[in-house]
């Protein structure tokens, strides 16, 4: 049977912005395009792709910043899509970002009509995004945000209903998965995830 129509959003791997950040205390939150991946990033990235792979991407989506086609070195990259990069407190209001984010998701879920779409991203596009499909609306403003996913982590969403059924006919898999091997529950639902090295049970 084949295998209905799935959207992995993945974090980008560990970038040296990350690395500086944590080391200043500040908030994990990067909104430079520039920035590299770290090392560790680098192997994460690797990691990430062994652990995807047997999904078969049909399309590779992608941040327009370095760091999230970086973690895509792996594969070949489709499209270069602005929509999906990172907030920037300082160019962008809250509510014009979260509503850029549901634009975003609402495309892919138009166009998509089967396969499997790759978006390599960031971490407060992915929070938003789930908050759409899962609650319906978004948090409104940055301190409420309720899903930051870890570097190099994937979350999986699939049609699982009609579109034009509650959260558009889109279930969340997995969310915040680290190299196939983490097993989470999704928030407020009550329910395991799959696991992404496991593209069977999709």
């Amino acid at each position: 049977m084949d295998r209905p129509p799935t959207i992995v959003l993945l974090r980008h791997a560990q970038s040296q912005s990350n690395v500086e950040t944590a080391y200043t205390g500040q908030h994990d939150l990067d909104a430079s395009p520039q920035s590299p991946l770290s090392n560790v990033g680098v192997a994460q990235s690797y990691e990430l792709a062994a652990a995807v792979r047997d999904l078969g991407p049909t399309i590779v989506l992608s941040s327009p910043f370095t760091r999230a086609q970086q973690t895509m070195q792996s594969f070949r990259i489709d499209r270069i899509v602005n929509e999906w990069r990172e907030y920037d407190a300082t160019q962008e209001r809250w509510d014009a970002f979260t509503a850029r984010v549901k634009e975003a998701l609402d495309a892919v879920q138009a166009e998509i009509q089967g396969g499997v779409y790759f978006i390599v991203t960031h971490s407060l596009v992915i929070s938003v995004a789930l908050e759409w499909i899962v609650c319906g609306y978004a948090s409104s403003n940055v301190n409420e945000t309720m899903f930051l996913s870890g570097n190099a982590a994937a979350t999986v969403i699939q049609r699982s209903s009609p579109v034009g059924t509650r959260a558009g006919g889109w279930r969340v898999l997995a969310f915040n998965a680290l190299g196939g091997i983490e097993r989470q529950y999704v928030t407020g639902t009550g329910a395991p995830t799959a696991l992404i090295a496991r593209p069977d049970e999709l």
